[in-house]
């Protein structure tokens, strides 16, 4: 038997009810009237007397490790508490006496920090739910969450999947945010520097996602509690524009240490130019000088100084035309400009401090340019030192001549430096530091030989 065609369906059955129309949001309350611009409005910490977050949105800090992210944020709260606001503050990373020791170094008052910070340490998806549901009564006025990719991998989420960091920004952030609180969240950015961008480490739906202000912290000078410094907190993104563009420096972060406790200062940017780390800057002319071209991460690590200002000094020779920048593959390249005006680092090394011998350290990051070829060739004519000659004890497949000095003329000193001491036998000291090394490694091996004996002779 053949199946007999159904005939077509006309109408909608009438057991099914119809949809409710959609949730349309009525926007004349926003229509009437003046709407005024939208600006920073909790945290007013800034040289002006202006806030540093907008309230109501997702607002971040991003910047390497150590650098200081969490003393923003402590002075942020220290601040909102003095002016009476509520502030809940998430922290998956430190621990309770941590953060007060913290808090109470950078200025926090004691009564207001009992009173008015809420502290959650390792919360669980139920502490930052049970949490939410205080917020609706008790109205925090800043929500800080220290630590992104902790808080994520606590829940097994990863920080690399744009479908997990948006999850987690929809049911455990803007929650906080929309009941009017500046959300903050703390975040790492990647290890290498080249090609990093302006964005934290893992998904780009980060940067995406939030939609107050995102803050770069950049290390302008190191501190430490009894040493003082200053942070800058540079714009990566300002949704509303309120702020100021993108890439300004929005304040100075200043650590100045005092009797019992580190004042915090947040200051006006310096201008443009203002300052100038000269020292590193003429290292690096000097590192190029000599060698001709290195890479960035090349500079960062022969010149003995800290990274952040070692990059810093790279981006004012860069911006005063000192020195170029290609692009090889991932590296970025650095040479000296054609026609540079960068003074050149003293051609002698000084003696390194603290030695109490007077001995030119051989520590030096830029070697002193050598006249001649130490065999009395090409006299007069100035040779920069190889690559290798950085470390010229480590070079065993050219070996200094054995017994013989190397004849150089040492350039007249800066006089406004003093007058260093020169070696007379460089290749004898290297020579002998190469036996000593051989002489350790065959005793090395001498008794790794009697230990094995020693272990068959026990198991037989």
């Amino acid at each position: 038997m053949t199946a007999q065609a159904q005939p077509p369906v006309t109408s909608w059955p009438d057991e099914v009810e119809p949809l409710p129309p959609p949730p349309f949001v009525d926007l004349a309350p926003f229509l009437a009237g003046f709407i005024e611009p939208e600006k920073p409005d909790v945290a007013r910490v800034l040289p002006d007397g202006t806030a540093l977050f907008y309230g109501g949105r997702l607002n971040e800090l991003h910047g390497e490790p150590g650098e200081g992210k969490t003393n923003v944020l402590i002075a942020a709260c220290n601040a909102e508490m003095t002016a009476g606001g509520c502030v809940l503050y998430i922290d998956p990373e430190d621990n309770p006496q941590g953060f007060v020791r913290r808090a109470k170094g950078l200025g926090g008052d004691v009564e207001a920090l009992a009173e008015r910070c809420h502290y959650l340490h390792n919360p669980t998806p139920e502490d930052i739910a049970s949490a939410q549901a205080w917020a609706r009564e008790h109205k925090p006025r800043l929500v800080v969450l220290d630590g992104f990719a902790e808080a994520l991998a606590a829940e097994g989420l990863n920080e690399d999947a744009a479908s997990d960091v948006l999850k987690f920004f929809r049911e455990r952030l803007r929650p906080f945010a929309e009941l009017g609180a500046a959300v903050v969240v703390a975040d790492h950015v990647t290890k290498s520097t080249e090609g990093r961008g302006r964005w934290a480490r893992g998904s780009g739906a980060k940067l995406g996602r939030y939609d107050g202000l995102v803050l770069a912290v950049e290390l302008g000078q190191p501190y430490t509690p009894t040493e003082p410094g200053f942070l800058r907190l540079r714009i990566a993104k300002d949704r509303n524009g309120g702020a100021g563009a993108r890439n300004v420096v929005v304040a100075e972060v200043h650590f100045t240490p005092a009797k019992g406790h580190t004042e915090v200062a947040f200051r006006a940017p310096q201008e443009a130019g203002s300052f100038r780390p000269t020292a590193i800057m003429e290292k690096i002319a000097a590192h190029l000088t000599a060698y001709g071209e290195d890479t960035k991460r090349g500079v960062c690590e022969a010149i003995p100084s800290k990274r952040a200002m070692v990059v810093l000094a790279i981006s004012k020779l860069i911006e005063e035309g000192q020195i170029t920048c290609t692009k090889a593959g991932q590296k970025h390249v650095l040479r000296l400009a054609e026609g540079a005006s960068v003074s050149r680092f003293p051609s002698v090394s000084q003696p390194f401090p603290g030695n109490g011998q007077g001995v030119v350290s051989d520590r030096f990051p830029v070697s002193p340019p050598i006249r001649g070829n130490g065999n009395g060739n090409d006299a007069g004519k100035e040779t920069p030192p190889p690559r290798a000659d950085r470390f010229p004890h480590t070079d065993r497949e050219n070996p200094p001549p054995q017994g013989k000095a190397i004849e150089f003329e040492i350039l007249p000193p800066d006089e406004s430096r003093p007058a260093p001491i020169a070696r007379a036998n460089l290749a004898a000291e290297f020579a002998a530091s190469e036996a000593r090394a051989v002489a350790n490694f065959a005793e090395r091996d001498r008794r790794g030989a009697e230990r094995n004996l020693f272990d068959h002779s026990a198991q037989a």
